[in-house]
């Protein structure tokens, strides 16, 4: 079980269940994914020679509910999957959007206890030789003179 193996869980959101309609959600959003929907809340305009933040929060909200949807079978009336784009985000029912972006606000909140009680147990440290044992140095020119030598401190 790889690191990310946690992380790729999907949720189905039942939208319409008198017509069986769907929408599966990511449980946990890549920062790439996410990238698109946090620089609309970093807009600026000019005002009067100065900059003012001009946040998006309803793209910001959009942007995100696209990242969130791996899949979905809203369709229009001939039968057609609409494509995953912002213009169908925006073409949502409000009532619709609204659970969408519930779903996706609550699930890209911090691990749960039991996310992070997947992670295999052992040692936080690299195995470079894949042995199991921890490395040791053998030889370090002049280790004392290292080991003495004061580091700078940063500021």
């Amino acid at each position: 079980m790889g690191f990310l193996s946690v992380y790729s869980g999907v949720k189905r959101i039942v939208v319409d269940s008198e017509r069986d309609y769907w929408v599966d959600i990511l449980e946990h959003v890549s920062q790439g994914g996410r990238e698109a929907a946090e620089r609309s809340l970093s807009a600026m305009t000019f005002v009067d020679g100065k900059t003012v933040p001009n946040p998006d929060v309803a793209k910001f909200r959009q942007l995100s509910v696209l990242a969130a949807v791996s899949a979905w079978n809203l369709d229009d009336e001939d039968g057609t999957i609409w494509p995953l784009t912002l213009r169908s985000i925006q073409n949502l029912p409000g009532v619709i959007f609204d659970q969408l972006w519930e779903a996706v606000d609550s699930m890209n909140s911090p691990r749960s206890s039991e996310e992070s009680q997947q992670f295999r147990d052992g040692d936080v440290s690299s195995d470079p030789h894949g042995d199991g044992r921890t490395p040791v140095v053998e030889h370090v020119p002049d280790r004392e003179r290292v080991l003495e030598k004061p580091r700078p401190h940063s500021r």
